[in-house]
């Protein structure tokens, strides 16, 4: 467990403040602010049942430019500072440091692991704890995705391409949605015809960006039909149906099987599927060291991808391998949303699959959940702070090591609230605890970070005087929020 010297950790912060232009000149906290009246939704609801409905055409409209060249003096002094790796703080806002690094060192105390924040908006940092590397777990499934899709680029290929995949590289064993429904048409699937694709929804999506294209308008009728049937699908489950969908081609290859792209991609980000990751990985960028180069070739030189999941399955020693900072992966998200040169249509896919997904309901979604519910006085308000909510989210969970601590629960979230643009990581690693508690402490500090971290944005953006009291963190332990 890490121990915190606060006094020295304000100094140090100062001292990036004055690099950066900051006064250095030393500013009283703020006061608590009084006490606001009590949500009257006391129970947590998933965030896709408060928001208003998007359609795909939307996302669009919600991209932003994270402009990150200012970062590199702060990180600078971050990486010489004279303190461990995992005691480097940061925030961009001088009256909030004693209060913000309080409430997370508590969170680390109270569940027993190690913390990693990054909080960027369109400026740059906002906020960082931790410069230490994190191992990704399941988080790289959407460096996969991104990868994946820049090749397809390149190579003039659409989510309709296929990958023809030997059945003996899929593992029955691991996880995987894809396989369980592969196996129960018992592996007779054509993706080359018609509503040939594992998930009927995915087939109508990429029938509406074909036609889209065709027309030449990305905003056609049919397109708006689709998207909003595609969120729908991914807002009930994997399997739903959706009206008008065909019914899959029957095919069969006694060893292998075609599986598009479109498919592959949603089963890893969407529902983390193992087996689809390794195949993107393995058959198509052709191993995990042209992912590692793919990212460094895009400056997010701090990423580091050694093994597939299947490898990591053999040793979880090897999850520590895949692995970076909390800035790192902000970085990365930013690079992603910053691609002009990625297709709209590509964009769009890879950002509806993220929306509100499914695995972070209980991470990040839920901190956000939590903090913009005490903002609220009465459940109208509640439903309006709401509104322009959207968060798109890949989260990751690691088993236990040798020590019997839980590797890591992760969650890395792009956030757009009221038109203001946000890229939130949070990393836990190392929990201590039965293989129950540790995963449901994970859970808890990645929540309760989140949930201070994304406050502290919110009142900076509003200028209003920053204060996390560490008695808010506390409060959370008795209710689980």
């Amino acid at each position: 467990m890490k121990r915190f010297k606060t006094l020295p950790q304000v100094l140090w912060w100062g001292l990036v403040a004055a690099v950066v232009g900051t006064s250095a000149q030393a500013v009283e906290p703020a006061a608590n602010p009084a006490p606001q009246a009590p949500s009257q939704v006391a129970v947590f609801k998933p965030l896709v049942d408060k928001v208003a409905p998007v359609t795909s055409f939307e996302l669009t409209q919600l991209a932003h430019h994270f402009d990150l060249s200012h970062d590199a003096q702060i990180l600078s002094v971050m990486e010489h500072a004279q303190v461990d790796p995992a005691e480097r703080f940061y925030v961009s806002d001088r009256r909030s440091a004693e209060s913000v690094l309080s409430s997370i060192t508590t969170i680390e105390q109270m569940h027993l692991g190690e913390v990693g924040v990054a909080l960027l908006n369109q400026d740059g940092i906002m906020m960082l704890y931790s410069s230490e590397r994190f191992p990704l777990m399941s988080i790289m499934k959407f460096h996969v995705a991104y990868a994946v899709l820049s090749r397809m680029v390149e190579r003039g290929e659409r989510l309709r391409s296929t990958i023809s995949v030997k059945l003996s590289d899929l593992d029955p064993d691991t996880y995987s949605p894809m396989y369980d429904e592969l196996e129960r048409r018992n592996f007779r699937v054509n993706t080359c015809e018609p509503g040939g694709h594992i998930s009927p929804a995915i087939n109508a999506l990429l029938s509406a960006y074909g036609q889209a294209c065709q027309e030449g308008t990305a905003e056609s009728e049919s397109y708006h039909r689709w998207g909003d049937l595609y969120l729908q699908h991914l807002n009930q489950g994997p399997h739903i149906i959706p009206a008008g969908a065909s019914i899959p081609a029957l095919g069969h290859h006694p060893n292998k099987i075609k599986i598009c792209l479109g498919d592959l991609i949603y089963y890893a980000v969407r529902e983390s599927d193992n087996n689809a990751c390794d195949i993107l990985i393995n058959y198509y960028l052709g191993g995990i060291d042209k992912l590692e180069k793919f990212w460094h070739d895009k400056g997010v030189t701090g990423l580091k991808f050694k093994y597939t999941e299947a490898q990591m399955a053999q040793d979880p020693a090897r999850c520590y391998e895949n692995s970076a900072s909390p800035y790192a992966l902000a970085q990365s998200y930013a690079v992603y949303l910053n691609d002009t040169k990625l297709p709209i249509q590509l964009h769009r896919f890879l950002d509806d699959t993220m929306l509100f997904a499914p695995t972070g309901a209980d991470r990040i979604q839920r901190g956000i959940n939590r903090a913009l519910s005490e903002l609220a006085v009465s459940n109208e308000q509640e439903q309006e702070l709401f509104k322009s909510l959207r968060i798109f989210d890949k989260t990751g969970t690691g088993g236990l090591n040798e020590a019997g601590k839980r590797i890591a629960v992760n969650d890395m979230a792009y956030i757009n609230y009221e038109g203001k643009p946000y890229i939130l990581v949070v990393l836990v690693k190392n929990i201590s605890g039965t293989a129950k508690s540790s995963a449901q402490d994970g859970e808890l500090a990645l929540r309760k970070a989140s949930r201070v971290a994304f406050t502290y944005g919110l009142n900076l953006f509003h200028n209003a005087e920053v204060v996390t009291p560490i008695d808010l963190v506390k409060s959370c332990s008795s209710r689980g929020n």
